[in-house]
């Protein structure tokens, strides 16, 4: 039987710093532009996660998505996200979770 399960909540990410500089085109023309600098800023996000398939993987899947923050909003098949865990979220942790079936 097919069951389903999602866990959401926040998270903390760290993503680039965007610095604006502006630039003289050839027809005279001041445009504005975005630089990705190497700084990094740490920020709250919200993410989740939602898997569906027998209650065993979904219990192994939801084990493995705790040390596993997610890339936006993932859904899943749980013996899918068991195979490749790193395809779907990079290591991190959450500052609060919640489980719902």
């Amino acid at each position: 039987m097919v069951k389903g399960i999602a866990m959401y909540g926040s998270y903390v990410a760290y993503e680039p710093v965007r610095q604006r500089y502006w630039k003289r085109r050839r027809d005279g023309i001041k445009q504005r532009y975005w630089k990705k600098t190497k700084r990094m800023k740490k920020v709250v996000k919200m993410g989740r996660y939602e898997f569906h398939g027998t209650g065993k993987d979904l219990m192994r899947a939801v084990i493995e998505a705790k040390r596993r923050i997610p890339r936006g909003h993932v859904e899943v098949p749980a013996a899918e996200f068991l195979e490749a865990p790193e395809k779907y979220g990079d290591e991190g942790h959450w500052i609060k979770t919640e489980v719902v079936s």
